[in-house]
């Protein structure tokens, strides 16, 4: 769980109440699931976009977003998820 204090946006507008979470595959890294309990629908397109894809949940934490959005506490949220060789 990822409380929302920890993202800029929610910082720079003092809107800082709830958490982000994500169910995601041990071995591809694949986005399962989502859980939000913030004001923050954004985040929710990104990440429907990302899960559509099927892109690793590593594509979220490493690419460059627009700056103070809510969307850039993807990248803080998977920070500490390790690589997955996917060869």
């Amino acid at each position: 769980m990822f409380p929302m204090h920890k993202v800029l946006r929610t910082l720079a507008t003092d809107d800082t109440e709830g958490f982000m979470e994500m169910l995601v595959g041990w071995q591809d890294d694949r986005i399962f699931g989502r859980r939000w309990l913030a004001r923050r629908p954004v985040v929710m397109a990104v990440v429907q976009t990302a899960k559509l894809a099927e892109l690793p949940c590593l594509t979220l934490r490493d690419a460059v977003t627009s700056h103070l959005t809510v969307t850039e506490g993807l990248g803080a949220l998977f920070e500490d998820l390790p690589a997955v060789d996917l060869s």
